[in-house]
């Protein structure tokens, strides 16, 4: 369990209405490979930014809230470390998807890169699904403000929907965020 011990200096609140959202696919030169990057904030009224933090740390917790990731394990041997899964078997992709006879699955491995405390959460994969991304939090009177930005390699499955799959990414990403909001208040009220 990750402890709250010293109030850190806040970032900047985001100068957005509760939800701010783009993406943009963008190919790196190195490989030629498609990118897909979203950017969505939601605010949390009733969730201290301690709390927040707490839970964002503990891994293996995100499923609970973003049912397209299957299973987070941290590894045990370096805790920066850690293994996930992707499936589109519960999300709103699923319809889609069976209609077409697809099913996709990922996985990857995440290194966790040096957190500021209270303030930002940030990764990198290091193999499988190339991803990198960050949550940053923000106090908001008694809650607090999660922005998520994350980008993804766009999976040769899916080369060629790259803006079409950007609104859906963000609707997930928006969705995740507003389930977190509600899975924070069900652990203060003591109801998970």
């Amino acid at each position: 369990m990750h402890a709250w011990s010293a109030r850190c200096a806040a970032p900047r609140a985001p100068d957005a209405p509760a939800r701010r959202a783009h993406a943009r696919v963008r190919r790196t030169a190195a490989r030629q490979a498609a990118w897909l990057e979203s950017e969505v904030a939601v605010k949390c009224p009733d969730v201290p930014l301690a709390v927040a933090w707490d839970l964002w740390t503990q891994r293996e917790r995100i499923p609970n809230w973003m049912p397209w990731i299957t299973s987070v394990t941290v590894d045990t041997e370096d805790e920066r470390l850690s293994k996930w899964v992707l499936s589109t078997d519960s999300t709103p992709m699923k319809t889609v998807l069976d209609s077409l006879g697809q099913r996709l699955e990922y996985s990857w491995t995440a290194r966790n890169l040096a957190a500021v405390p209270g303030q930002k959460i940030h990764w990198k994969s290091i193999d499988g699904l190339a991803n990198k991304g960050a949550v940053r939090f923000y106090p908001e009177g008694e809650g607090c403000t999660l922005k998520m930005s994350i980008a993804y390699e766009v999976p040769d499955a899916l080369t060629g929907m790259g803006p079409a799959v950007s609104p859906v990414l963000e609707s997930i990403i928006e969705a995740d965020l507003k389930r977190f909001d509600q899975y924070a208040q069900d652990i203060m009220a003591g109801r998970v």
